[in-house]
Formats: C-alpha cells, structure tokens, sequence
C-alpha cells in the first residue's frame, strides 16, 4: 500500500532517515523503527548500511522494534514523484522477491516492513505494525488504591503510598522506554508493583519481559504466589489471560533418556555408582519423574549428591533435541517451550547473564523486550561469576574417575563401560591401549592428590589473613610462584600426554564400526576430555605473568581442595551493550542499592553511563514500617580491636542474647571469630536454655528452619547469611553486628580492583570499600524487621560509625529508629528496657 510518508512518520524520524541515508551515498540503509499509540513511526535508529541493492539485516536486532524500514534508492532518471507515475505505480518502492519473504517471516513476529524512497516522501507499506500500547497511568494506579482490583483479591490489603509511588516510576519507565533504578525498601510491595505493570504492558503489545531475580527459591516465590495474584488482576483488567513461566538453567532439569539408560542398563548403572544408596536415589527418582510436573531437582526436593545428579540431568553436550525419543516429552524443551509462549518469564540472574554470548552479545534466551532486576545489588556480582573462569583440582580428579577409577578391587567408570559395549575385547592393540590409558589416569591421580598438599605447602605462607592468594605482581616475582607454576604444569604436562592418548584411543575405536551404545560412551568420555582440555586453558591464563589490569587472578586453599580463579574486574561494558542500550526497558530495583543518597555506585558497577541512548530515572521508596516504635539501635562506643575477638564484644554478645531469650542473629565478617566467639558462648547457652548454632554445622536452610521453628536460637554467621533471611515475628528479636563489614585488605579481588581504581587517580576506599561495606551493613540490619508486626532491637559492635570522618555516610544508610550510643553496660540497660516495654 503505498502512502505519504507524512502519514506515517514523524517529521523527527523523516529528518533522521534522510541524513542516514545520505550519509551512505543515497545506497540502501536498513533503519529500525517504534510506533506511538497512533501508530506514527516516532524512534528511528540505524541498523545497517549496505550497497545500491541491499542492506544487511541482523534479525536479532530487529526482533527489538516495531517495524523494519528500509529505502530503495531513487530513479534519478524519472521526472515523476513517486505518487505521479500512472496507474503501474511506483516502480522505485515495488517490493522484491526477498523483500516479500523478510516482510512474511517479521509478520509472524507482529513487526512492520516498509520500503521508502531516498527522500523518504513516499512509503510501500508492506505489512502494518499495531500501534503500540501505552499503559495508563491512572487506570493502573487505581488497581493499586483503596478500592481497587488488588483490593478485591488480596485479604485486608492496604494500600501504601510508597508503593503507589514506585508504580508511578515504573509506569513511566515502560512507556518511555527508559532505565529506572530505584530502592524500594521492606515492606513496599515492589514485586507486584513491576509484574502488574509489565504484564499489561506485554500483554497489548505482544511482547515478552524477563523478571530477573537473585534465586530458584525467589523464583518460585513469584511464579506461585505474586503471579497468581497478577494473572487474577491482569483477567480482571484486560479481560484476556497472561501466560507467564519460569525458566532456570538446563543442568537442574532431569534428562529422561540418561535416567531411562541407567535404569535399564545395569552395566551402565554399575559403571558409575558404586553404592545400594545411590542405587535407591536413582529408582526414587524415576518413581517420582512419572508424576512431577517440572522435572526439576528443586521439585524433587530430596537430597541428591552432585555426581548422582550429573548423570541424570540435562546437559547440552550429550543432548540430542529434536532427534531425541524423549523430546516431546522433555522437562527441559517443555519448560523451553512454555517460555516461548509466555508474555512474561520468571529467570534468575545467572542464567540471564550466563545466557549471554560474549562476542556477539546476544542472549540465547528467548527474544525480550524489556527486563525487571529485582534484587538487584546482586546484578554486579553474578555477572562477574558468569563472565569469570575457573578449574579445581577436585573437579579435576573428579573427570578424571569419571573416566576409570578402580575401587574395592573392582573397575569403574567410562572407560571399563566402553570396553564393555564396544566389545574391545576382541581387539588385543585396542585392549593394550586401553591399559595404558588406565595407567595413565591412576598416575594422574596420585599426582593430582599428591598436588593438593604440596601446594598448599608451597601457599600456607600467604594464608594468615585470608584463604585466598591473589597471582598478582608481588606473587609473581616469588619463588613460590615458580615452585607452584613448576608442580601444576607437571600435572597438566600428564594431561596433555593422556589426552593424546584418548585422542588416539578414539580413532581407532571409531575405525571398528563401535555400535551406538559404544559411541555415546565414547562421547561422554570425549565430554570430560574437554572439560581437561579447558581446565588446562586457564591454567595458562592464570599462570601468564603478564600484568592484567583490567583482570583478577586468585587461588582459594581449603583443606582437601585448592581452587584457580581468573575473572573480569568490571562488567559494564558487556551488560550495558548487550541488555540496558538493546531493551525497551530497563527496571532495577532492590532494598539496597543507595550509597549516602545516591545511585552512583551502583549505576557505575554495571555499566549504566555507558548506556548513553536511555534516559535514566533514579527513585527512592522507604521502607513504610514504623521503626521508630519497632526496633531501636545500640553503637558501641568503646575502641576495640576488631581484628580479634575481645571481652567486651564476647560480653555483650552474651548480655544480649540471654536478655531477648535467643532469637538472635550474629554476624561476623570472619570465620575464624565466629568460630572462636561461638567457642567462648557454645556452652553457657546451653546452660542458660538457649540453643547456639554456628554457620557451617548443618546446611544453610536447616539452620534457617530452626530459627524460624524455634524461639530460643542464637546463631553466628557470616558471609551469605547478612542477606536473604526472611524470618518474620519475634523468633529473630535481635540482629548482632560483630564489625562493620568491609572488604578484607588482603583479599585477592579487592587489591585488584584497588590497583585499578588507582590507575585513574580514583580513591579506591571512598569509591569501592565505603560503598560495599555500607550495602552489606544495610542487608544486614534489613535481616530484622520484615513486617509491620515485627520488633527487635540492633547492635553495631563498631564505634568507627560514629568517630571516622566516613562515618556519616554509615550513618545515613540505617533505618529510621531510635540510636543509642553508649558503653556495655548503658547498652544493656537500654535493651533490657526496651524488651520489657515491647515485648
């Protein structure tokens, strides 16, 4: 249909289009466009350039817009405007063959194809985009107030001008196509503030938004309650039903085929598990596979050791898609699927950044156009894990016994399977290369193990303040550098000689038409053999002695393991070019994303000013909680040593927890004072009828359950646990802050990112140390109050809160309550006041 260009673009987009394609020689252009309500083209962006018969067309990009536009140059030679040529049209703007099969494939997709000419005076509308669809703010504020449809579906709702606020934001957001980072804190109601929104908005427009979230566990917790709540208000509202799924990374689904292998091949079965308790966790699983509904090891629910759960998940070297029996009826391409029909998919953070390709900057994931980051401050992190590289020695000699181990006198492993069902028995050269390849692995065994303790001899030196060695310059120049390079490239010299080995191994049994059990062996043999060959990659990166600003490279000791690490220092050139400057819209939102009022630390770590085509919106919703009638603040005003535990902390500690009766959260930033305080305490609890438990004795979620399950727990933790702690009512009474909780001097990734904050004349404390310690210490006192019923009290052993010259932006970060300064004992009286008249 050909049209005025007037009709359907706005004189801005005109303009545009007419200088991009004057600066290509008056050559084709290809142009990405958005509509306004009215279905007027408003944004304009150039794609590509090409030559005087086509433009190149990157279908990933143009999945983002509402219409694809592209120009067919002129026929300068014509005398007659486009709209004057007679009844045989304008032959100029006629669509071609491969015009007309781009146009019907971006049709499917509900994206528009037009033709223009150089002018762009004349457009051949081949196919229309719907008018885009705005929300309305009222009409969406209004399901948010008295009254209103979550009102008629949440009992005893209240509405909350803090959330009502954040909606705004967010509304604001979507429509305009910008990023807003907002801190929204407890008790705001941020979660169904961005889903009701987003899924309106995904749904009119027929666009998909990604939620990204911190956990599986936050995942579910969205997908089985709050979407609930929104796909009733979404029916209420549009009269039409919004499909939503949850889609977490493929290694946590069951695979059919491999569970299905293993329990009717028994030589399989005997190959890789060597207990009756393994044997019983697999047939428990098979039990349960025929009647669960998303196959996955969260739904499971029982415990299932990591090499038990390898050999029955789906991964995709070993996957076979559509060739595959069990496709149709795969948990992995099922849930696949059902995210490719979802206006809105309920991810985690890991798998959305993980799911990205480095070079091109694409996300595997299916196509997006907008995305929500709830816990956000988490973002930084995981995309440094994802982008980040690493090989232990464990993991070695775990591939290595998946390969052939030998164990109460009996074989195991890949390789004895493969001699099983390749019948290599027949063969004698193929059976001595098989006892060589066996040899070889038991030596790499013992030289692997013999490793572990001889380099953590060689590092126990560089582990007084930390359990990390950073391979940095200092450590470079060593001698212990050279003695740990010389006793690793020894080990991996072996597995170089092994993995030729296997090389050769492989093609000559490929040579005597193994059968297809055979080859599958082979190929998950072939499988480990790449996970060696990639081990023995970073090695190399690890151990280059070239200086690496940019990079961080650290080695972790345990006691039965040491670990390798090499990692990216900052991440905001891959997000912002590859997420916040490609989507609609960008949303972050977290309880704690602000430093002394500001986003700025935050917006640096990931990239945002590099986003320079997006508007950015910056909010602050407070937490709507009472806290000045919850909880009170005590700061220690005493100077203490924070590098050891002291009488006056162990005092205190004790004072506190025996007055609120347990329910008490300690935390440390050390293990090895937690360790020693919970020594000093253990028994006196005990005596006193608390019940003291320490993180590292139990697994994280059974320490959480006793706590929430019993009133009279004390426990010391560090790490992991000053965040993601929801226990709501009066069995956590009492949050215990043992230090402020900066970085550790002598930690391998906080010297790199010093260094590198130096080398652009930036103070590494105020721009770095200040600002994570300050979002740790607010996770942590946001452990306490949870809802408007709870109340408690919160203590900072550290008096450098108030005395530093930093202390205020500490300070600034606290909630709203009463603070208390004093010394032990006015401490104590203060709290003891305050459970008498609270509690």
């Amino acid at each position: 249909m050909l049209k005025i260009a007037g009709e359907v673009f706005s004189k801005e987009a005109i303009d545009f289009i007419v200088t991009e394609i004057e600066k290509n020689d008056g050559q084709e252009v290809a142009i990405l466009g958005n509509v306004d309500r009215n279905g007027i083209v408003c944004e304009v962006e150039a794609l590509a350039y090409g030559n005087s018969n086509a433009a190149p067309v990157a279908m990933m990009e143009t999945l983002q817009c509402d219409v694809l536009i592209h120009n067919h140059p002129s026929d300068e030679k014509s005398p007659h405007p486009p709209f004057e040529r007679g009844s045989q049209g304008d032959l100029a703007l006629r669509a071609s063959e491969a015009d007309i099969n781009l146009a019907s494939q971006l049709a499917n997709k509900k994206i528009g194809f037009y033709i223009i000419d150089n002018a762009c005076k004349a457009v051949n509308v081949i196919f229309k985009p719907e008018a885009r669809y705005y929300l309305e703010e009222n009409e969406v504020e209004d399901i948010f107030k008295e009254k209103g449809l979550l009102s008629k579906n949440i009992a005893y709702y209240e509405p909350r001008e803090e959330q009502l606020n954040l909606v705004r934001g967010i509304i604001n957001a979507v429509n305009a196509s910008k990023i807003l980072i907002s801190e929204a804190g407890t008790g705001t109601g941020k979660s169904l503030s961005y889903l009701i929104p987003a899924s309106i908005w995904a749904l009119q427009n027929k666009k998909r938004v990604i939620v990204s979230t911190q956990t599986i566990n936050l995942q579910q917790q969205i997908f089985n309650k709050d979407m609930h709540i929104v796909e009733k208000v979404v029916r209420q509202y549009l009269n039409k039903e919004i499909h939503y799924s949850v889609l977490i990374g493929k290694g946590n689904y069951l695979c059919k085929k491999k569970l299905t292998e293993i329990i009717r091949d028994r030589e399989k079965r005997d190959s890789l598990f060597t207990s009756e308790e393994e044997y019983e966790i697999i047939f428990e699983i098979e039990k349960w596979s025929r009647n669960c509904q998303e196959g996955t090891i969260n739904e499971f629910g029982g415990f299932v050791r990591d090499e038990v759960w390898e050999e029955i998940a789906c991964d995709s070297a070993s996957c076979s898609k559509r060739k595959c029996v069990f496709y149709s009826d795969c948990f992995y391409y099922r849930a696949r699927m059902e995210a490719e029909k979802s206006n809105l998919i309920i991810a985690n953070h890991s798998l959305t950044f993980s799911s990205i390709d480095e070079e091109s900057r694409r996300s595997s994931l299916p196509f997006f156009s907008g995305i929500i980051f709830d816990e956000a401050h988490h973002a930084e992190d995981v995309a440094l894990k994802s982008l980040s590289q690493d090989f232990s020695i464990q993991s070695l000699l775990y591939h290595l016994r998946k390969i052939y181990s030998f164990k109460g006198g009996k074989a195991m492993g890949l390789l004895p399977l493969l001699e099983k069902k390749s019948r290599l028995q027949a063969y004698a050269e193929l059976q001595q290369d098989l006892e060589s390849l066996t040899k070889e692995i038991l030596g790499l065994e013992r030289n692997l193990t013999d490793f572990i303790f001889t380099g953590s001899d060689i590092l126990k030196p560089y582990l007084k303040e930390s359990s990390s060695v950073g391979v940095d310059e200092e450590f470079i120049a060593s001698v212990d550098f050279e003695r740990l390079f010389d006793a690793l490239s020894e080990v991996f010299n072996g597995i170089n000689r092994f993995l030729s080995s296997f090389e050769f191994f492989a093609s000559r049994v490929k040579e005597i038409s193994v059968n297809r059990e055979g080859i599958d062996v082979l190929s998950s043999i072939s499988y480990r053999a790449t996970v060696l060959s990639e081990a023995k990659n970073v090695f190399d990166l690890i151990f280059n002695k070239e200086n690496e600003i940019h990079f961080v490279k650290w080695i972790e000791v345990s006691k039965k393991n040491i670990k390798f690490f090499y990692s990216p220092l900052e991440v905001g050139d891959f997000l912002a070019n590859s997420l916040f400057s490609r989507k609609d819209f960008t949303i972050f939102t977290s309880a704690t994303l602000m430093i002394n009022d500001k986003f700025d630390y935050f917006k640096n770590s990931v990239g945002l000013p590099i986003a320079t085509n997006k508007e950015k919106l910056e909010m602050n919703f407070p937490s709507p909680f009472d806290y000045q009638k919850q909880a009170e603040i005590y700061i220690l005003e005493e100077k203490l040593d924070h590098s050891s535990v002291t009488k006056e902390k162990t005092e205190l500690v004790k004072e506190l927890c025996m007055m609120s009766e347990g329910g008490a959260l300690v935390l440390f930033t050390s293990y090895y004072r937690l360790n020693e305080m919970f020594g000093l305490l253990k028994k006196e609890f005990q005596e006193f009828g608390l019940l003291p438990l320490k993180q590292g004795e139990a697994p994280r979620d059974e320490l959480l359950s006793k706590m929430g399950q019993y009133s009279n727990v004390v426990l010391f933790a560090t790490s992991s646990f000053w965040e993601g702690i929801d226990i709501q009512g009066d069995n956590l009474r009492c949050v215990i802050i043992e230090k402020l909780p900066f970085d550790s001097p002598a930690d391998p990734i906080f010297k790199a990112k010093v260094k590198l904050l130096k080398s652009r004349d930036l103070n590494p404390f105020m721009t770095y140390g200040i600002p994570r310690a300050v979002l740790r210490l607010k996770q942590g006192i946001g452990r306490l109050i949870r809802s408007k019923t709870d109340k408690g009290i919160i203590a900072i052993m550290d008096e450098r809160i108030k005395s530093k010259r930093y202390s205020s932006i500490f300070l600034n970060s606290l909630p709203p309550a009463k603070i208390i300064y004093g010394n032990l004992s006015q401490i104590v009286r203060e709290a003891e006041s305050f459970f008498v008249n609270r509690f």
